[in-house]
């Protein structure tokens, strides 16, 4: 809030738009890294299990922490923009160490990035937590192997976290870039584009869900929520890198191989498994398990062989050092 005393419209409009085409497609491009901002949000859902009155706390949860997450952000990055000149941002690390800076000395700068610091370690320790308790929920569902349902004495899902670590480790290897920044844009853009086909399919499944549960007037409300959702999802695809795009679809399709495996969990655990009398091996399951990897695998390679380049669609640099994601 004391940063509007330093905003300058000028600088603000000077960064406006940079890119040399109209605005409309400026903002289409935008709308990736915007997403970005609020991917993990909905994670109240999963501590749904632990939540008193969870039917009415949780949407309260979510929307709560949408609504304060945007303000957040829309005014400290309009603030920013017109105090830092545009192309003084493109290449700050830490832009809100920079604009507090110039408003208030050196000190103060760095006591802001020293929280930033803070903020990050503490969001790294929430995302821990918070992925080991999604996989274990999915495969406590049946859609995941028993392994991500393993738990240690204490109830942590440990086995689940190994894995999540070792996925997570070879992503920021296969996205190492020259700068932070780089890879920072890299990690974001690919974490939102994996995000944008489950949020597709949340905003049709609203009506679905809905049909038994909705009168007349609600149901042609959410739909119309859902469609305008679905669509805004569709849009931050498109104006996605189109290199990203392909990787993730590829991901995606090849998951489709797994569902087999996940409909086995579910019978198991349903007890309905005894009706099946086409039992396969465990040995064949695992076997299948490492072809469609290495299919994965060998696919991704050739494609970074023909496409060496996987900048993001927005050229530039990401303040990547004090952007800590929200937990809703």
């Amino acid at each position: 809030l004391l940063g509007w005393f330093w905003f300058h419209p000028s600088t603000y409009m000077g960064g406006w738009n940079v890119t040399g085409k109209s605005d409309l497609t400026a903002i289409g491009m935008t709308l990736n890294f915007t997403l970005w901002a609020f991917i993990g949000v909905e994670s109240a859902s999963v501590s749904t299990a632990v939540v008193k009155n969870p039917t009415r706390n949780v949407p309260i949860a979510t929307v709560t922490g949408v609504i304060i997450a945007a303000v957040c952000y829309i005014l400290s990055s309009s603030v920013i923009m017109g105090i830092i000149p545009n192309k003084e941002l493109i290449s700050s690390s830490a832009p809100f160490s920079q604009a507090v800076s110039i408003a208030l000395g050196q000190t103060a700068g760095d006591v802001v990035a020293i929280c930033a610091a803070i903020g990050c370690l503490g969001s790294l320790g929430g995302w821990t937590l918070l992925v080991g308790q999604t996989a274990q929920a999915a495969a406590n569902d049946g859609l995941f192997g028993k392994m991500f349902a393993c738990e240690t004495k204490k109830g942590v899902p440990a086995t689940g976290l190994a894995i999540v670590a070792c996925i997570m480790t070879a992503q920021v290897l296969g996205t190492m870039s020259p700068t932070a920044s780089e890879q920072f844009g890299k990690i974001a853009s690919i974490a939102v584009i994996m995000t944008l086909l489950p949020y597709i399919y949340s905003a049709v499944a609203i009506k679905i869900i809905g049909r038994e549960k909705m009168s007349a007037k609600q149901g042609i409300f959410y739909t119309v929520i859902g469609l305008i959702a679905a669509f805004y999802s569709m849009a931050a695809m498109v104006g996605s890198d189109p290199a990203q795009t392909r990787w993730a679809l590829m991901f995606v399709i090849f998951t489709v191989i797994l569902y087999e495996l996940s409909e086995n969990r579910q019978l198991e655990m349903e007890g309905k498994n005894e009706k099946i009398t086409c039992v396969v091996p465990t040995y064949v399951r695992h076997l299948t398990l490492l072809v469609t990897i290495a299919a994965l695998v060998l696919t991704f390679w050739i494609s970074f062989k023909d496409e060496h380049d996987l900048k993001p669609h927005i050229k530039g640099h990401f303040p990547a050092v004090e952007h800590s994601d929200t937990l809703g």
